[in-house]
């Protein structure tokens, strides 16, 4: 006997004082694999088939719509339309402020760059045209390219020296022009 009156094995122990008997029993812990059949077995799908699982998500989501209200619907259609048009109206301002770039003369390679500091630099009621000019007048070296002082022509150009070349506008060309100049 031990000194405490406790005699103890590894599944049983007896309290000597009282008599009584415990028995522990040590189950081992469960497998993912294990837990996951029993899952299965409870919700009533296969958990080891993609597909069936897809099914019975869809299934819960399909559920979880039908209790929404009429009035949550079109708030979630209302909301996903204000998420697309904010994308359009910030694709469309950046698209403004690389014509406005172009038309005070910045070369294509720069043009990031500028209209990146057009904007840092632009105070509330400002432009992004009159952003883009404190910057020209700032940075005017970013608005020289390397092609600076050559003139292209659209239209049929002849490499002879004794022709005179004959350049025919393109019609899309010459009204967009027209309207550029009535602004």
């Amino acid at each position: 006997m031990n000194e405490d009156n406790t005699a103890t094995t590894d599944a049983t122990a007896t309290d000597v004082t009282t008599g009584v008997i415990e028995t522990k029993v040590e189950t081992p812990t469960p497998t993912k694999v294990e837990l996951l059949k029993e899952l299965s077995k409870d919700l009533g799908f296969d958990a080891f088939n993609p597909k069936e699982v897809r099914k019975q998500f869809d299934a819960l989501k399909e559920f979880q719509d039908s209790q929404k209200s009429e009035q949550d619907k079109l708030q979630e259609k209302l909301d996903s339309y204000k998420d697309i048009e904010t994308s359009y109206k910030a694709k469309e301002e950046s698209l403004n402020a690389q014509i406005a770039a172009l038309e005070l003369g910045l070369p294509s390679e720069n043009l990031t760059d500028a209209i990146a500091l057009a904007k840092i630099n632009m105070t509330d009621g400002q432009s992004i045209k009159e952003g883009l000019a404190l910057v020209k007048e700032k940075y005017g070296s970013m608005f020289t390219s390397k092609t600076a002082g050559v003139k292209l022509s659209i239209g049929t150009q002849s490499n002879n020296k004794g022709d005179v070349p004959q350049v025919e506008t393109d019609e899309a060309l010459a009204r967009y022009m027209a309207n550029k100049k009535k602004k």
